[in-house]
């Protein structure tokens, strides 16, 4: 069946149409724009005149990850994880893609749109259901990353902890001696050289404690307030990997936040290189000039939904920095003729990694890629085509849209490293490499409407559900006040267009009651269901539009609402007359 959405051919039309498609989780085949429509005889039917203009604003089917985009040793490996697990490839390419940009760190940058330059580091957020065999791509695929920081961890405990620790012992016995000789009478300049002496060995024994922490690339369950300090001892660069990140998301929404405040601030410095400074009053300060964070977070999707439904990290900027996927499948059948993944792979991808940690993620200096004219040509036409569609279809989801031709420039980076290896700085960014970018960051953002589409309808389901609920367990009306206080909606306008949108369905219907002494009409809204039971409340862990949390039911409360029910109705009863 097709289903088409008729609109003026006008910008406001335009973004009307967007608004419905998105909203009914771009359910619309196809729009088509009309100079001047209006209605012919029936509300059902809108017959437009002029000419037509046809406008596509429905993302293509679910279409599979492009693997053919990849570059040689990151198409292998994700190929052969896949089909050992028996998983789409879209799951092993998050992986890749993710592991890759941790190994680049920020290093090696490349001059984007003018004025600017764009670093490797991805966040990449892919959901699929339990049994999925994330945590298993995920090990396998993470592997040389795990293995170089164990490594690292293990030599810097056999020989530069123990170095530290003497020339930490030897400064603190000096200093002791120093502070001896200063109690004595000396000549003024005696004094002055052992007041320099004294400050250069308290300063060598500060930079000793800093350095007194194994050398990390990776985190996963971590604070911002850990994360801070991870980034302060190691070259203000980490990465945050998680086969199951359902406790790094609770981080994320707050859970050590008072107030239940979301906890995303140094995430969003970190994805664009900014500095970030933390002052606390029981802890040293830290001042870092550039932190550069990349994520791959592997969840499933009631979590990625917990997200999408969490306002503030959508119009904080945190979730539209995200590439995000979700995926439905049922797992292949046991491959039972299948001999594992080939050594040889395994150990190309390896030697990949270890090399690009090596020269770009250890790097001190900064590396500059150049980019080829043609390339930069593709780059900056995907970026005009998505401006010209932001005042059009993607307006009612700019906050996102804005960030597609940005991701597109960092998989560009993260291709190119993965294609050269440690010579990618000596190589031009070519224009294939543009051109795969642009397809991997289109099928992402094809993704991200679909999950923003899908989520937007059940959240306003769900606040229809709630009404027609709280009308049902008042007999006597609600008002206006009632659906915003029970944080149905963040305020009085986002309510009065919800029970607007109500009663033109039919579901709800509103009686006005002029008052005795004049002025505004008191408006009361009942439900037209004509079911003598509640109807079965949403389920209380559920979020709402624009951050509304529903209160937690318990029987305490049950209760006390049944109090204040029976007392409204006492009130409403006259007192008996008294007899004469």
């Amino acid at each position: 069946m097709t289903t088409r959405i008729v609109a003026n051919a006008d910008e406001l039309g335009a973004v009307k149409a967007g608004e419905i498609s998105l909203g009914t989780g771009s359910l619309a085949d196809e729009v088509d724009m009309y100079h001047g429509v209006k209605k012919n005889g029936s509300r059902d039917r809108i017959v437009g005149h002029g000419d037509g203009q046809h406008l596509a604003i429905k993302p293509p089917e679910p279409a599979p990850f492009p693997v053919e985009c990849l570059p040689g040793p990151m198409r292998e490996i994700t190929e052969a994880v896949a089909r050992q697990e028996g998983i789409p490839p879209a799951i092993a390419a998050c992986c890749a893609l993710g592991v890759v940009s941790a190994a680049v760190g920020k290093r090696l940058r490349m001059p984007s749109l003018p004025e600017k330059t764009c670093s490797g580091n991805l966040y990449i957020l892919c959901a699929a259901p339990s049994g999925s065999n994330k945590s298993e791509t995920c090990r396998v695929i993470a592997k040389p990353l795990h293995e170089f920081e164990a490594e690292r961890i293990e030599s810097w405990g056999q020989n530069d902890r123990p170095d530290l620790l003497e020339a930490e012992k030897f400064r603190a016995a000096r200093i002791k001696a120093i502070e001896k000789q200063l109690q004595k009478d000396k000549p003024a300049d005696d004094h002055s050289k052992l007041r320099n002496e004294l400050r250069d060995h308290v300063s060598a024994i500060e930079a000793i404690k800093k350095q007194l922490h194994p050398p990390r690339l990776l985190a996963e369950n971590v604070t911002s307030e850990a994360l801070g300090l991870l980034l302060e001892r190691n070259d203000q660069c980490s990465s945050v990997i998680s086969a199951d990140a359902r406790e790094v998301i609770d981080v994320l929404s707050g859970r050590y936040q008072k107030g239940g405040g979301t906890d995303e601030g140094i995430y969003l410095k970190g994805f664009s290189l900014e500095p970030y400074y933390l002052d606390r009053v029981i802890r040293a300060p830290l001042n870092l000039r550039e932190i550069c964070i990349s994520c791959l977070w592997l969840v499933q999707p009631d979590k990625l939904q917990e997200l999408v439904r969490t306002p503030s990290l959508s119009s904080g900027g945190l979730l539209p920095r995200f590439l995000v996927c979700q995926l439905e499948f049922v797992p292949a059948p046991i491959n039972r003729n299948g001999h594992g993944i080939e050594p040889g792979l395994t150990g190309r991808w390896q030697i990949l990694i270890t090399s690009l940690v090596t020269t770009y993620r250890l790097a001190r200096d900064n590396f500059k890629l150049s980019i080829s004219p043609a390339a930069r040509d593709l780059l900056y036409d995907h970026c005009d085509q998505i401006r010209r569609r932001l005042v059009l279809d993607l307006k009612p989801r700019g906050e996102y849209a804005k960030r597609w031709n940005e991701q597109a420039w960092r998989l560009c980076v993260v291709l190119h490293a993965a294609e050269h290896g440690a010579n990618a700085h000596e190589h031009e960014v070519s224009e294939q490499t543009a051109r795969n970018a642009i397809q991997i960051a289109e099928w992402f953002a094809s993704e991200q409407m679909q999950i923003l589409g899908a989520s937007r309808l059940a959240i306003e389901k769900n606040a229809r559900v709630r009404v027609l609920d709280l009308a049902a367990r008042n007999p006597e009306g609600i008002a206006l006040a009632d659906v915003y206080h029970a944080r149905i909606t963040p305020d009085a306008e986002t309510a009065r267009c919800l029970l607007n949108q109500m009663i033109n369905v039919g579901s709800l219907r509103c009686v006005e009651n002029p008052k005795p002494g004049g002025g505004w009409k008191a408006k009361r809204y009942f439900a037209t269901t004509s079911q003598s039971e509640p109807l079965i409340r949403v389920e209380q862990d559920e979020r709402v539009e624009h951050g509304a949390s529903p209160r937690p039911e318990t029987p305490k409360t049950e209760k006390k609402r049944q109090v204040e029910r029976v007392a409204r109705d006492e009130q409403r009863t006259p007192p008996p007359t008294a007899r004469q």
